[in-house]
């Protein structure tokens, strides 16, 4: 009846129960999109909602910066949080977790696909070495199984690999163990690996 609706409680919904890290995220790609940053786009915004935990506005913000967040990520939230003036703080260790997190999820699945097409291009040759009495022990029975690290270590000082992909799987495996040990690189470092990919025996850059 009427009465007994009248007599019914307000109920107040919090929103930010409904708006998840996923939410957070595409609206960082679509305010990045109209700087056409190309992939680090993904990087930032997965940056800013690292930064901005649940608040989807101060994630916004961050993101809006653009590249500048990347560059000192410290600097640029302490001027975002005071310039849309709320009260939040992170501590030297709070960024280093927000960085390397976002690293992990952007950077880590590009390493794997370069391992991948790296094996690919290279099987014969990365295969031969493998099964060769001297080429060392590795904790896998198959040689597209080696990590990034044992290619690198199978791979040195041979002459298989092209200059260019030699250069980038140490680059990668660099990368890959930085991350590994909780840490994060630079971002001039971390901007290249974007693109990583391999360019193949007459290292023209065609994709694998």
């Amino acid at each position: 009846t009427s009465d007994e609706t009248d007599s019914l409680p307000l109920q107040f919904l919090d929103y930010d129960e409904y708006v998840h890290d996923y939410d957070a995220y595409i609206l960082c790609m679509m305010l990045l999109s109209q700087k056409n940053l190309g992939m680090p786009q993904q990087y930032l915004s997965e940056l800013a909602v690292a930064l901005a935990e649940n608040n989807v506005v101060l994630a916004a913000e961050l993101a809006d910066r653009g590249e500048a967040l990347a560059i000192d990520p410290q600097k640029t939230f302490q001027e975002t949080v005071q310039s849309i003036g709320i009260r939040a703080e992170h501590s030297p260790s709070d960024i280093h977790h927000a960085i390397w997190q976002a690293q992990m999820k952007i950077l880590f699945p590009i390493l794997e696909q370069f391992r991948c097409q790296l094996f690919k291009t290279y099987q014969k040759e990365i295969t031969d070495l493998f099964y060769l009495p001297r080429s060392g022990t590795f904790d896998c029975e198959t040689p597209d199984e080696l990590e990034i690290g044992q290619l690198q270590f199978l791979l040195k000082n041979k002459r298989v690999l092209s200059i260019p992909d030699y250069e980038s799987l140490c680059h990668a495996r660099e990368a890959r163990n930085c991350l590994a040990h909780l840490n994060y690189l630079p971002y001039q470092k971390f901007k290249p690996l974007l693109h990583l990919h391999v360019k193949g025996k007459d290292g023209t850059g065609q994709r694998s």
